[in-house]
């Protein structure tokens, strides 16, 4: 367990990638609630908002948990991903505790294998830029700040850390994702579904984190 501070990690730059015709990416489906100007739409990424929908597939028995989708572009008055198959997610990322200054919070990074290695980033924006058919797809805009890194055996991973005491963070929304790479020999890197959380105002007491 690793514990630092948010906001003093180095800033770190992940290579980008360009259009693909088929996409993978690894994400927490929710309910497309908010009509758009695509009206095509079914459902969306959490914390990000890409759009989705499947020709073949029905989508709500995927909620909630994360999954590895596959996708293609379609759409007619803008983008949207459908989605043509789905499998279990290789890397995972949840978060716990209070959003509030002063308070702990813990981002868990999901399983690597029997030995591997975690890394976690964050950033204020979010985007969608698929990398690799194995990597994924990268949730986070630019600038891409790197949380850390280290060694697991088999489980998740918490890493701990304490909101910085600063008023002038409030309201500031956070985006972050992870990723794992098996080790023995070195496997390829899978990166984990994003996960948000926004900053509150100071109201104690503190929830600590149980997850």
């Amino acid at each position: 367990m690793i514990r630092r501070s948010l906001f003093g990690f180095v800033l770190a730059f992940l290579p980008t990638g360009l259009a693909h015709a088929q996409v993978t990416f690894t994400a927490i489906l929710e309910k497309a609630t908010v009509p758009s100007i695509c009206q095509e739409e079914t459902h969306v990424v959490a914390c990000n908002g890409t759009k989705l929908k499947s020709t073949t597939l029905d989508l709500n028995g995927y909620l909630g948990k994360p999954y590895r989708f596959t996708a293609v572009p379609a759409g007619v008055t803008c983008l949207i991903w459908n989605v043509t198959s789905v499998g279990p997610a290789e890397a995972t990322l949840t978060h716990c505790g209070s959003a509030v200054p002063g308070c702990p919070m813990r981002l868990v990074v999901g399983p690597t294998g029997p030995l591997g290695q975690w890394f976690l980033w964050y950033s204020t924006t979010s985007a969608f830029q698929p990398l690799d058919p194995v990597s994924g797809t990268l949730m986070l805009g630019p600038p891409y700040l790197f949380a850390g890194t280290g060694y697991s055996a088999g489980t998740s991973t918490s890493f701990d850390f304490v909101m910085p005491s600063l008023p002038a963070l409030v309201g500031l929304e956070i985006f972050a994702q992870g990723a794992n790479m098996a080790i023995g020999p070195a496997g390829p890197l899978h990166l984990s579904n994003p996960t948000c959380f926004s900053i509150l105002p100071p109201m104690p007491p503190c929830i600590q984190p149980g997850c």
